[in-house]
Formats: structure tokens, C-alpha cells, sequence
């Protein structure tokens, strides 16, 4: 599987960062937050900076397996480029905060790649402009000698450079995303914002090189599906119990202790109306509330029959399980706009 990861950021707050992401970063009055209509399409981003005057550090890591190359995408907005171009506003990690290679900027706005601040190479094209969101993407192979960096921007490569040291420790890997580790300067400081994330590990027949500038929309539940069988815990109906734009805990919610149960969902549709679907990521949010063992699995179905993912065992504080899908299970081909508006989605309790 080559896909990874991705996050609009829009289906969950501030307080629930580290359900979706490994690792949070403050230091010197800095936050992390999910900031509401600062996203690309309206929506909320991944926001990072200090809160005064005082420089501040803040960022978040994903942390998904060892492997030497690395694909990620996101949007980016700087509200000012001056800013010291050693401090870097993404990396990939050997361990959260143990970069192997880096991005930062100048302050014309064009973009470094870094191997733990020794520098590899800096862009002469396609500057980033102060307050408006640009798609970075990010190729990077760990090597000591044959290392690799590809950077895009809006589609357009602005550096490639090959037999390089990527190296910093002493792995040929990174495991680790990280958006963020910034510093503001000047009055209040920088907010830095990332919208639209993908991450590929370079591997598999597909989603295995850059997607371009993409849009990751995250949908919610609009109806009662084919099956209803989880009982009602708190709310009106079963699909209104999970249709919340941000998760609410046990405010409303569905449950069952019946292995096999399913409850499956309509959703509303994409916002695009022409395009393709590299990848599907789905999202449950579980808990269990007694001892024994729990185990639920998400489901995709077209109404006749349910594809169930892998089973995650359940605990007894809110999790967040993500699960990628290349293609449809339905079709077995890859998804198509039609076919992701057209399925249903929910959970099957497996035991």
C-alpha cells in the first residue's frame, strides 16, 4: 500500500489533536490548533505559532512505519516571509523531532531542503507569497550517498537534487511526518497554516509519486443506510448520532455488544464534480465501556453487499482508527466520484 495518511482537518477540534496525530510540540507560548474557516475552501487548518512576541515553537507528528522514500502534499500559508530560513515548516523525522530532511524558506519565499539545517539546495522558481496557500509537495529518500529531494509548488518542480546526503542518523529511514516546528518573528508572531495533507511511502503500483495539488474533503453521515442494527445510545436516530461535524464523546452516540452487527450510513456527496480519487480514508471513533475484548471494523458497502475493513481493538477512552483504501471493494477498481458519492459507510461490531 502506498497511500498512508491524509487530513482536511475538519472533522475534529483542537482538544482531539493527539487522537489523529502521534506527537504535539509547544514550547515558549506556542499552540497548535485546528483553526476554523482558515483552510483553503472555508474550512479549518492545522495552524501553528506562537501566541505573543515571544518566539515560539509548535508542531505536530504523524508517525506511520520506517521506509526510505517519502511522498507528502499539503497547502501552506505564511502570513510574512521574513522569517529565518533555517527553521523549517515540515520534515520527515527519525523519531519525532530527529529530522532527516527539511523545508523552510527564504525570505523571497523560496523553498530549502535541509538535512538537520545542512543545506541541500535552494529553489529559484515559483517563490511562496506571503498570505496566500501554496501546494508544497515533497519527494525524499534517505540515503548517505544517494539521497534524493524533489519539491513541487502548484504543480511546478522547483528543485530536484539526486545523489545526495539525506542522512542525519543512523538510519536510511524516516518514520515520521512532521508539519510545523516554526518560530514567529516580529510583533505576535507567525501562524502558520497547512491544509489539504497527503502522504504516500513510495511504494506499491499506486498513489506511488506526487498527486499534485489535491483536495482531501472530509464527508459526514446524511442518513440511515441498508442496516441499522446498533442500538441507539444518545440522540435522535442512529445516523444522526454520528453525523457531528467534530466528535462529541458520549453526547450522541450508537452502540452494540452483538458481534456481526452492522450500522451502515448514507453520506453526502463530494464537492467536486470532475476529478479522480487517489485514495479513501475512512474514520471510526470507538470505545468500549466494559472489560473483555472489543473489536470493530469500518464498512463499505453499496447496499447489497458489506466489505468490512480491518478489526481494531477497542479501548475504554475514545480512539480514532483510520483506514486507507486504494480501491473501491465494492468494484475492486479505483474509486470514482460517482462511486464514493454512491456508497455507504458505518461500522460492523466483529466481536
Amino acid at each position: 500500500m502506498a497511500a498512508r495518511f491524509c487530513d482536511s482537518f475538519d472533522a475534529y477540534l483542537t482538544a482531539d489533536l493527539l487522537l489523529r496525530w502521534t506527537a504535539q510540540y509547544l514550547f515558549n507560548s506556542a499552540t497548535t490548533t485546528i483553526s476554523a474557516s482558515n483552510g483553503r475552501n472555508g474550512t479549518s487548518s492545522l495552524r501553528t505559532g506562537p501566541t505573543n512576541s515571544n518566539q515560539g515553537a509548535a508542531g505536530v507528528g504523524k508517525t506511520l512505519g520506517s521506509q526510505a522514500t517519502w511522498i507528502v502534499g499539503f497547502a501552506f500559508r505564511t502570513p510574512t516571509l521574513n522569517t529565518n530560513p533555517t527553521i523549517p515548516f515540515a520534515s520527515l523525522d527519525d523519531g519525532f523531532g530527529t529530522h532527516q530532511i527539511e523545508l523552510s524558506f527564504t525570505s523571497g519565499g523560496f523553498l530549502r531542503a535541509t538535512r538537520n539545517g545542512t543545506l541541500l539546495g535552494t529553489a529559484t522558481s515559483v517563490p511562496l507569497v506571503a498570505n496566500t496557500y501554496a501546494y508544497v509537495e515533497l519527494l525524499g529518500t534517505i540515503d548517505a550517498t544517494a539521497g534524493v529531494v524533489t519539491i513541487r509548488v502548484n504543480g511546478a518542480q522547483v528543485l530536484a537534487l539526486t545523489g545526495q546526503n539525506t542522512k542525519n542518523t543512523a538510519n536510511a529511514s524516516a518514520d515520521t511526518i512532521v508539519l510545523g516546528m516554526s518560530a514567529g518573528v516580529g510583533p505576535g508572531g507567525d501562524n502558520w497554516d497547512y491544509d489539504d495533507l497527503y502522504v504516500l511511502d513510495g511504494t506499491g503500483a499506486a498513489n506511488n509519486t506526487f498527486l499534485g495539488d489535491t483536495r482531501v474533503q472530509a464527508l459526514r453521515s446524511t442518513g440511515a443506510g441498508h442496516s441499522t442494527q446498533f442500538a441507539l445510545g444518545a440522540g435522535t436516530s442512529n445516523w444522526e448520532a454520528v453525523s457531528e461535524a467534530t466528535e462529541d464523546g458520549d453526547t450522541t452516540y450508537v452502540d452494540s455488544a452483538t458481534a456481526g452487527q452492522i450500522d451502515a450510513y448514507t453520506f453526502g456527496a463530494l464537492t467536486p464534480v470532475s476529478g479522480t480519487i487517489p485514495f479513501l480514508q475512512t474514520m471510526l471513533v470507538a470505545r468500549k465501556d466494559d472489560a473483555g475484548i472489543r473489536t470493530v471494523a469500518d464498512v463499505i458497502s453499496d447496499g447489497i453487499t458489506d466489505h468490512v475493513g480491518a478489526s481494531n481493538n477497542v479501548g475504554t477512552s475514545y480512539q480514532q482508527w483510520l483506514t486507507i483504501h486504494e480501491t473501491d471493494p465494492v468494484t475492486s477498481a479505483a474509486f470514482t466520484l460517482a462511486n464514493v458519492n454512491a456508497r455507504q459507510y458505518g461500522v460492523e461490531e466483529v466481536a
